[in-house]
């Protein structure tokens, strides 16, 4: 889940009970204006603070106010939607949430508020490739790179930056998301604040899936710190998760499991479940379920909850199989050209290079490399080598 900062849409946020105030007032006075507005800056805060039902709700509410506003004010429904889009996302909704990506991208086009806009595209490409989407999530991706060109708020960028490196991470580019973080000159000693912790953590994870766990979990450690000081819980969970597949990575499984278990426990409230299909949580989250059932006075979230997650194995992309589903059967889905390249990814070969070998563009490359960590069910280069190493393909 990319989002925006402790601030909402890039605003000042009034405190919870303000808003309540505010809306109740606008409720009473028939202020639809002020209703929409402040039931999407309460939907804003919920979501940061990982009441993901409470923001639903807000973000509902004020899709249904909208159209007693003015017909030339639909484009106040543009956050509500993306928001929702997410929300649904994260739940596992992928038919809900493309049906809110949809929308939210419609009257983007209308929209004064460029962060609105921006938040679209971004909700937009990550319904898309959890659906398996590619192509089209790569346009909403170029869509708000050239939207964000030119402009002087570099908070557009960094969150533009966090949404194009979760993207190429999950497509499994590293090269492109080397690229993304080479533009904004982002390195392990990077500072990290309120103004840039969903794109360091976006970064951490490009570390993680190029090997470089150390240094990820040196930024994790302080995007978490960040996080909590804002109480912005998604973003904590989201770290909490890739904390623990770092330290997992370094051969630390008692730490992995400390983290692992608070992020389900501040997970839980808000439902989430897309974010722990982090690649690596699988065999992290039995084993702290084993640990759970043992017995183990570990802090974490409930027992059923955790067996939600093992086995939804975190609402999987379309584009991947479930843990079960991992068999001798995987073999026979993968083609000869998915073994081949996977073979050449096993020697060390970068997507050009195999393009360059075997006569082939590096877009049709990248799209036999997503397809076989998507039946391997794997996010990253190292991940689907070992994969397929254990099923004897290499």
């Amino acid at each position: 889940m990319i989002v925006a900062d402790g601030r909402g849409t890039w605003a000042d946020a009034a405190d919870d009970e303000g808003l309540d105030r505010t809306i109740e007032e606008a409720r009473h006075s028939q202020n639809l204006t002020q209703l929409v507005s402040s039931l999407t800056k309460r939907g804003e805060a919920n979501m940061e603070a990982g009441r993901l039902s409470e923001a639903q709700r807000d973000f509902e509410e004020a899709i249904r106010v909208v159209p007693g506003v003015s017909r030339d004010m639909g484009w106040l429904a543009c956050k509500p939607h993306a928001s929702l889009a997410e929300i649904l996302l994260e739940r596992g909704d992928l038919l809900g949430g493309r049906s809110h990506a949809s929308r939210a991208v419609e009257v983007a086009a209308a929209s004064p508020m460029r962060s609105y806009a921006l938040y679209a595209w971004t909700a937009a490409s990550q319904v898309l490739q959890a659906l398996g989407e590619l192509e089209a999530a790569a346009a909403e991706l170029r869509r708000a790179e050239t939207f964000v060109r030119g402009s002087r708020d570099g908070r557009f960028t960094s969150f533009l930056s966090a949404a194009q490196l979760d993207f190429y991470c999950r497509s499994g580019d590293l090269e492109e998301a080397a690229a993304v973080a080479r533009a904004r000159d982002l390195t392990p000693n990077t500072v990290v604040s309120r103004d840039n912790d969903s794109e360091m953590t976006a970064f951490a994870c490009y570390l993680l899936a190029g090997d470089e766990a150390a240094a990820a979990d040196d930024v994790l450690e302080r995007a978490i710190t960040v996080a909590r000081d804002e109480r912005r819980v998604s973003l904590e969970v989201r770290a909490l998760v890739a904390r623990a597949v770092a330290r997992e990575a370094l051969g630390d499984r008692a730490r992995a499991l400390d983290s692992l278990a608070l992020a389900t426990r501040l997970g839980e409230p808000g439902g989430f479940v897309r974010t722990f299909s982090f690649g690596g949580t699988a065999d992290l989250l039995r084993a702290l379920l084993d640990v759970i059932d043992d017995g183990g006075g570990v802090a974490a979230g409930s027992s059923a909850y955790l067996r939600t997650l093992v086995d939804e194995r975190a609402a999987p992309e379309p584009t991947m199989v479930a843990e079960a589903q991992v068999a001798p059967a995987t073999v026979e889905r993968l083609t000869a050209r998915e073994l081949e390249i996977i073979g050449l990814v096993a020697a060390g070969m970068r997507n050009q290079e195999i393009a360059d070998h075997l006569v082939l563009s590096v877009a049709t490359v990248k799209r036999h490399i997503a397809n076989v960590y998507g039946k391997l069910d794997v996010t990253h280069r190292v991940e689907a080598v070992a994969r397929a190493q254990a099923l004897n393909l290499l």
